[in-house]
């Protein structure tokens, strides 16, 4: 029995509860069941869907401060979303617009095993054909996507094996080591889609001191070297690895920041390390024939100041010069590297768990001198920019 006529009037909450149904049982056997028209329940549905109970209420009689008011209504409201919009947010590796879509289609799928597609895609407010393109593209990835996400796991494993390290100078690296090019945007964007984030240490700063000297300072931040072993920085660090104390004493070449010398002890103030790093600095200005002095630049630490240290300076034609006392910001270049150094070694080469500290440190400077891309280098690494200028 058919409950009404076509040409019946209903109440908009009549049809509310018609159109609901339809959303359940089907908009076919809807209209059928109340004898509607299936053109004038589809669009009984689509008014609901886009103004609620006011889009089904009866417009005889009135002007435009009917549907079409709703409707201008609903243009102005889209025009001012979208000039809201940042063009930005629709980037993927962003939780912008479509990172929030692709939630709400996830949860829409989830609760799609209980409701239907259509009651759900009206009440939480989500195009139906939308979220049917999105299933069709998970089920149907693009190239493009795959490639993506390949990138994107082969990012996140070289920057947790390097997480010391930003986008840019693991854009160089990738090109060195792998040979293949990615641009640093683009690699960016691939470690923000995965959430890396690089580590790093922090140190507190220490004001300068006054001046107390030694030797006086000959460089004055003036370290732009025209040859190799011209002008050579020194410094110590200390570090534990599994609750030992250690000091490392390094030499680097200002000319290519390569480090030319090196010692280390597990015994505090100790002065063999100090002598160490020094005898194979001597070596190389040896090996290499140098001629004129070189310059060694440190602070007022007491072995740096000791008599036999500098005596030893003198005999191999080697010019000291000393930072003023407690000014570690004249030794800039060392301080520096000393401060990333012993990031990699802690972050990358996993140095606080390290049985063999001794072995790990010339592994790591074979690294550092031959195999780190550096961006003071324009992204070359030490040997290879030394070679490049013809040395």
């Amino acid at each position: 029995m058919r409950e009404k006529s076509k040409n019946t009037m209903r109440s908009a909450e009549e049809k509310e509860r018609i159109v609901l149904e339809s959303f359940n049982e089907g908009r076919n056997k809807t209209a059928s069941k109340y004898d509607i028209n299936v053109r004038v329940l589809t669009r009984w549905r689509r008014r609901y869907q886009e103004f609620g109970l006011d889009g089904l209420r009866s417009q005889t009689g009135k002007t435009s401060h009917g549907y079409n008011h709703l409707v201008g209504l609903r243009n102005k409201k889209n025009r001012t979303r979208e000039k809201k919009r940042v063009p930005s947010e629709r980037s993927w590796f962003k939780k912008g617009i479509r990172y929030y879509q692709r939630l709400e289609y996830e949860v829409l799928e989830e609760l799609s095993k209980q409701y239907s597609v259509s009651l759900l895609c009206n009440v939480m407010d989500i195009n139906r054909s939308g979220y049917y393109k999105w299933k069709y593209r998970k089920a149907h990835p693009s190239k493009r996507y795959l490639q993506r996400m390949k990138d994107v796991e082969f990012i996140k494993e070289e920057s947790n094996n390097h997480k010391a390290h930003g986008y840019r100078w693991l854009a160089a690296f990738i090109q060195r080591k792998y040979g293949a090019i990615m641009s640093p945007e683009y690699i960016y964007r691939c470690r923000k889609y995965a959430g890396v984030i690089c580590e790093s240490k922090h140190y507190k700063y220490k004001k300068p001191g006054e001046s107390n000297y030694i030797y006086d300072n000959l460089v004055w931040n003036n370290w732009n070297a025209s040859k190799p072993l011209e002008i050579i920085v020194s410094d110590m660090t200390t570090f534990y690895s599994k609750g030992i104390y250690y000091e490392l004493t390094l030499y680097f070449d200002t000319f290519n920041r390569e480090i030319v010398g090196f010692g280390l002890t597990d015994r505090k103030g100790d002065i063999k390390p100090y002598f160490e790093g020094l005898e194979q600095v001597i070596e190389l200005i040896k090996e290499k024939e140098q001629t004129g002095s070189s310059i060694l630049h440190t602070d007022q630490g007491s072995v740096y100041s000791s008599k036999a240290y500098n005596k030893l300076l003198i005999n191999n034609n080697i010019i000291h010069s000393m930072s003023r006392a407690g000014t570690p910001t004249d030794n800039p270049i060392d301080e520096s590297l000393n401060g990333w150094i012993k990031d990699e070694l802690f972050i990358d080469f996993n140095l606080k768990k390290c049985d063999d500290v001794l072995s790990l440190i010339k592994e790591y400077i074979y690294y550092y001198n031959h195999e780190r891309p550096m961006y003071c280098l324009k992204y070359k690494t030490p040997h290879q920019h030394k070679t490049d200028m013809g040395y």
